[in-house]
């Protein structure tokens, strides 16, 4: 690839298990996540209305089936740490007749599932009762998410959970050793190109700071954008910089680079 960035280099054919003859597949991945030494990628796959998981071998293009949920579970990303484990969301849960039946007897909001091999999967609650935009720790050892009044953080291995930022988000990403916090939310009801702001919290001392206190709305809320403009800050360049996306009403796209360093020092 840095001999020619822009030549595109196909790695393997589909396997059939994702390719069926009547050609009714949805998607084939949602979220694109490799394993550790890169040779397989996680596919959360929808194929003839199911929703299967499996690993695709990059090279052979072999498919290792996991198994199947009985509702739409998309958004997957392998653990960091460990191949054998996925995470995947069942986005829109309480909508549609399977939400509708799991509601019911169901009385956690039911986002965040972990998969793995064997058809075995299990729902991570959220204390909240809400969940969003979730992600995994660096470390493999939890995930942190979006929920009402802030940013949690759930340990796999005893399943506390706790908040890591206090202020209302909708997408978050933490450092890798989960010192900081950078997350984005809206000023009003969300809609498609409503106000933004951009914040960091720093852990170790509980305090926060923003990064872009108001980003003015691209649009009126009876007019939605046909973009997806929301920030979705990142720890990027091992976690020296937060890098997030700044829509403008007239249709191009701002990139915003924050050091992380003076961020620590304002919130100390």
């Amino acid at each position: 690839l840095l001999v020619d960035p822009r030549k595109e280099h196909k790695l393997c054919d589909l396997p059939p298990e994702l390719r069926p003859e009547d050609g009714d597949v949805g998607y084939v991945l949602c979220h694109l996540t490799l394993t550790r030494n890169h040779d397989k990628a996680f596919c959360d796959s929808c194929v003839r209305g199911r929703f299967i998981h499996g690993l695709v071998d990059l090279k052979t293009g072999k498919y290792e089936p996991w198994g199947e949920t009985p509702f739409c579970a998309n958004h997957g990303q392998l653990n960091p740490a460990d191949d054998r484990m996925a995470m995947v969301a069942w986005e829109s849960c309480w909508t549609g007749e399977a939400g509708e039946r799991y509601k019911k007897y169901g009385a956690v909001y039911p986002r965040i599932w972990i998969v793995e091999p064997g058809n075995r999967f299990r729902l991570i609650p959220s204390v909240r009762n809400y969940a969003t935009h979730e992600k995994w720790s660096e470390d493999g050892k939890g995930i942190y998410f979006c929920s009402k009044g802030g940013v949690y953080y759930h340990e796999i291995a005893t399943d506390r959970q706790y908040c890591v930022s206090p202020i209302h988000a909708v997408h978050a990403t933490m450092t890798a050793d989960n010192r900081y916090v950078t997350f984005d939310g809206e000023h009003e009801p969300n809609y498609r190109g409503c106000s933004w702001r951009v914040g960091f919290t720093n852990r170790d001392t509980g305090k926060s700071v923003f990064i872009h206190s108001r980003r003015p709305p691209l649009n009126p809320r009876e007019r939605p954008s046909t973009l997806h403009p929301d920030p979705h800050p990142t720890f990027i360049c091992g976690d020296r910089y937060i890098v997030c996306t700044i829509n403008n009403a007239d249709g191009h796209m701002d990139l915003s680079l924050t050091p992380v360093a003076p961020l620590v020092e304002l919130t100390k």
